[in-house]
Formats: C-alpha cells, structure tokens, sequence
C-alpha cells in the first residue's frame, strides 16, 4: 500500500500545475491545509513542505542506488508495479501531459495534503500552497483548453473525463491554494470549504479528530488512517506488506507523524483502541536493556511475557532453529488393494504374560520447561541474536540467546533440567551427553552441555541465561552491573544494520549460491534482492522501536540513525 501511495503522490503534485487560470490573491486562509478536505477520507497524507521531500528524495544517493538495484528491477516485474503504472498511464491521459519527476519538481508545493476516499478506484483530493508565479512555470499550463469549466462557491475549476478509462481530473485554485481531485464533487466540496465555513472537512470525522487529538504537533509528514474502514479494503488486504490486519481490528485509527534531522529520522506512531485495556508499561524493559552488548545485531525486550511464550521462544531460538512449521497433508489416505495380513508364525515369540516396555518419546518435550517457566509471573523477556565471522574467514556464524526476568529467585539448577528434559528425546540415546559443565568464558562462569550441540546456562538470581553462542552470553553477563535504561515501555526492539549488513550479505550469497550460475536471471531473493535494498539504506546505521501500550492507545517510537 505505500507504494501505491507514493505513485499517486507523484501523479497528484505533477497534475496540480493544470490550475493555470489563478483567482486574485487572497490573504492566507487561517488553519491547516487538511481543513480543506471534505469528509469521508480514510488515509490522509500532510506535509509541512512536500516541494522540500521531493527536492532531498531528488537529490539522494539513495535515489540514485534504489533505481539500479536489483530491488527496483524485481519491482518493476511485480503485478504490483504493474498496476500502478496502468493508473500512472491513465491519469496522465485524461491530464493531457505525462507526469514525471522534473515536472513533479517544478510544482512541488510547500504546506501539502492528500485525502484518499476509495483506494481501489484511486479517488483523491490534492491541496497545496504554491506561489502564483510557479504556477505557470510548467507545460499543464497549456492544457487548460481541453477541459471543461465549472464552479463551486464563486470559484471556477476545470474537469476533465479521459475517454478510454474514464478517469476524472478536476483542478481549480483560489489564491496562494492549488485543488486536485479525481470526482467533481470532492472538487467542488473542497472549493467550498475553502471559501469559508458551511461544509463538512476531514478535521470533524470522528476518527480524523481522535487521531490529531491524540499526539501533539505534526512532524514534517504525517499519515493519518481510518483502520476501521482500511482492514474491510480487499486492495489493503492484498498489499498490505506487514500482513497483520487481524492485528489491527482492534483499533478504530492510527496517526504516523515523522521528524527528518541530519543524524536520525524518527517516527511517532499512535494507534487508537475501540475498545481500552489495561495499562501495559514497566520499568523492567529498561533493566533488560542494559544487559544488551554492543556486538548484537537484534534485540527485543517484552514486559511481563506469558509462560508459553518464553518457552517457545527458548525452544524456536536455542533448540530446534532449523524447525520450519510443516504444511498440513490435504491428500487423501491411499487405501490397500491387497488382502490385510492378520498375523504370522513370527507372533507365537511375542509373550503375552510380561507388561511391554513404554515407548520412548520421539520428539522435543516443552512440558517441562513450560512448567518451569510459567510457575511464577514473569516480570521481562530478553531475546538477542549476533553473527561473528567463522574461524576460517568464510563462513558467518549466528548466534542467539534469550534472558528471563521474574520477581523470585530461579531454583538451582532448575532451568537446566527442564532444558535437559527438552531435548533429551532427540539428541541423545540413553541419556549419553546430558551432563552440565561449569565453565569460564570471557570470565563468566556459565554452564555448558557436553555433546557437539551448543547450549549454554547462566543463573544469576532473579535472571536465568540460555544461549547457544557462550561467548554472546558472556558479553550479555559482562552488563549485568550496568545501570538500568530510564525508560517504562511495553515492548523495546533494535536492529543495527551498520554491523550485520556485511555479514548477512555473505550469509545470503551462500543461500542463493546455486541459482547464481544463470543468466539474464530473476533476481535472487537473498543475495541480490534484498541485498541490494539494504546497500541502498547503507547510510542507515541501527533501527530501534519502543512501544508504549497506554490502554486506550498503542505508542510507538521508531528512530532510524543515520550514517553522516
């Protein structure tokens, strides 16, 4: 759906320059350009100075990079793509000039909105603040003979209908204010509001009004969105990259605002519940951050986790990492043609008289551990991986280990057990190489199991440690004295890409290694797709979220660090 977005932006601020025939200047009406939407939106897209945006996009080695990646060329072949330059065309046939970025450059306004209505169908409204003189600096300008006039509060505009796709462009403007729009009367509705009072805006939807009402000023550009009316759209349903619209039925809206500095660019997210819950924010996030060393790539902290969800992430991370979820067998039982066999001589050995021994367990069993962990609260839950070259220079190593916080004290030993208990049924045959050494690694005694299979255990009172890379949980135990993060959060996570981007290259290129040797091939999903997307953001040193669940609203922070 972003994608979506950004294409329309563009075919929106190219397509405003057709107000060529300007009203006489007015004084600048009072308030924020999006009082000049009419109700009804659901996404409404604001900019302090869109022409700016596009001025810093323009001139971006990011630009430059994303253009001749591998990323952009497998885009380019997607049915995504393909779609938004179907729409591309036809706006640029009922607008009579074909947009593009030197033309989207000349008339890139300052303070900027965008409403859409539909998503599917692409229905919009486009307001922006633009000196007249610009607006006569571009070819839209002599394409005013080929659209039709109208009028709405005292105001002409121009409405043009493309034959073929009949698509509908509608512009006017009045004073230092350019109107795009895709229906007449979003047009003439937004000339009206633009007049003076009478007419419904976007300012007094419910959902608009709780979103605003619910941050405090708007960032260099703000996204606002109606979930409750988005989660129903098949198209956002389809596009939507997260895929968790089960996730978002619970709020009725949500509001993006971002904040663009040399250093970072940050983003303050808020999503409004229909229905409040109870506050969910503890200090114990900021106590398990200080335990974070500087060589992990990922970490994430969850306040006050559930039982089953430690255990699985102990199991899932540390124990059966290779696991994938198997996919359900929908072929139908065969059925033997043949006659079934009852019995044979070979049975008459078989004694009935002696009980028979009980089957040993085929698989991983989690009782144990699930037990264990879920016999007491847990106030925190800390999960860090890291890579670090092999010894011979070629191979990348990951490494991952996660961290337990309760309000008592672990039982000696206990943690181990249940780990024992875990994989005991696969790694081993009677019980061979279960036992539990006291170790020293990076001067942390930890406790290592024998056998060639990594597992590492650490218990330092109210924290218990498992690993499968001793080293990464010698560095997580050399912080155990560090001060606490003064933060109160519900959910805390950190990706630093300026460190693992090397090593998570030379990892995908051993992925994708045998479907390299073809030519005028498709590019690799690992290797060259993604790998390419991640040398375009090179300048991008670290991610980091932090999530705030307040009840009635779900904040989130999220800072990009930039490389100067």
């Amino acid at each position: 759906m972003n994608l979506r977005l950004a294409a329309v932006i563009a075919i929106i601020v190219t397509l405003v320059s057709a107000a060529a025939r300007l009203q006489p200047a007015q004084p600048a009406r009072d308030g924020r350009v999006t009082s000049v939407l009419p109700a009804g939106a659901v996404l409404v897209l604001e900019a302090k100075d869109f022409g700016s945006l596009v001025a810093g996009w323009n001139s971006s080695s990011e630009k430059t990079t994303w253009l001749g990646s591998a990323n952009y060329r497998a885009f380019s072949q997607s049915r995504l793509f393909l779609r938004l330059k179907d729409a591309w065309d036809e706006f640029a046939a009922a607008a009579g000039i074909p947009p593009d970025m030197a033309l989207l450059s000349e008339i890139a306004g300052g303070e900027s909105a965008l409403a859409l209505y539909d998503i599917g169908k692409l229905e919009f409204v486009y307001v922006t603040r633009l000196p007249a003189a610009r607006m006569l600096e571009n070819g839209l300008s002599r394409t005013r003979g080929r659209y039709e006039p109208r009028q709405a509060a005292g105001t002409p505009f121009y409405v043009r209908i493309d034959p073929a796709s009949r698509r509908t462009v509608a512009f006017g403007s009045r004073g230092d204010y350019l109107l795009l729009a895709t229906r007449e009367d979003l047009m003439a509705a937004a000339l009206t509001l633009l007049s003076g009072p009478g007419a419904s805006s976007v300012e007094r939807d419910a959902w608009f009004a709780a979103s605003v009402g619910a941050t405090e000023a708007p960032g260099d550009l703000r996204l606002a969105m109606n979930l409750a009316a988005l989660v129903k759209e098949p198209h956002v349903r389809s596009y939507w990259i997260q895929g968790n619209i089960p996730d978002l039925r619970q709020y009725t809206s949500a509001i993006s605002d971002l904040f663009v500095s040399p250093d970072d660019i940050r983003e303050e997210r808020t999503f409004i519940r229909a229905e409040e819950k109870p506050a969910r924010v503890s200090p114990a996030v900021g106590e398990m951050l200080r335990l974070v060393p500087d060589a992990a790539g990922l970490f994430r902290v969850w306040a006050a986790p559930a039982g089953d969800d430690a255990a699985n992430l102990v199991f899932e991370k540390l124990i059966a990492t290779s696991a994938a979820p198997e996919m359900p067998d929908r072929t139908a039982p065969r059925i033997a043609s043949g006659g079934s066999v009852v019995g044979s001589e070979a049975d008459l050995e078989t004694r009935i008289d002696e009980e028979s021994r009980a089957p040993r367990p085929s698989g991983y069993q989690v009782g144990a551990l699930r037990q264990l962990v879920g016999s007491e609260p847990l106030t925190a839950m800390l999960h860090v991986e890291a890579t670090a070259a092999a010894a011979d220079g070629i191979f990348v190593r990951p490494g991952s280990a996660v961290a337990l916080a309760r309000a008592g004290e672990w039982p000696r030993g206990a943690f181990r057990d249940a780990l024992s208990a875990l994989v005991d049924p696969v790694w081993t045959k009677a019980h061979i190489g279960m036992q539990w050494h006291e170790v020293q690694v990076g001067g942390q005694t930890v406790f290592q199991l024998e056998g060639l299979e990594r597992l590492a255990v650490a218990e330092r009172g109210r924290l218990v440690f498992a690993t499968n890379d001793s080293p990464l949980l010698a560095a997580l135990l050399a912080h155990a004295s560090s001060p606490a993060v003064a933060i109160e959060a519900s959910y805390a996570a950190g990706f630093r890409h300026g460190l693992e981007r090397e090593r998570f290259a030379a990892m995908t290129r051993f992925i994708d290694h045998a479907a390299a040797a073809a030519e005028n091939h498709e590019p690799l999903f690992f290797s060259e797709n993604l790998a390419s997307l991640s040398q375009t953001l090179s300048r991008v040193e670290s991610a980091t979220s932090i999530v705030r669940d307040r009840g009635a609203t779900m904040a989130q922070t999220v800072t990009y660090k930039l490389r100067r």
